[in-house]
């Protein structure tokens, strides 16, 4: 798996079990990010790369450690 891979994977399930698992659509965190739903698509599907700015505002968004979205490794 690649790095992108990796955030791409983060990203789906931050967003997946956000609200106590309750989870936002990829709309709804696009709106909150100010970026469009189909950016959203991309960042997770590896297609787009998010930039450290964009991590910085999902981890704001998440209550997370940009260092979240990284491999411990």
């Amino acid at each position: 798996m690649s790095l992108y891979e990796y955030v791409g994977e983060r990203i789906r399930t931050l967003r997946n079990e956000y609200g106590e698992g309750k989870g936002i659509s990829q709309e709804l965190l696009g709106k909150a990010l100010n970026v469009t739903a189909n950016t959203v698509s991309r960042w997770e599907t590896a297609t787009y790369q998010p930039s450290l700015k964009d991590l910085d505002k999902m981890g704001r968004f998440f209550g997370v450690s940009i260092l979240q979205f990284f491999p411990s490794e």
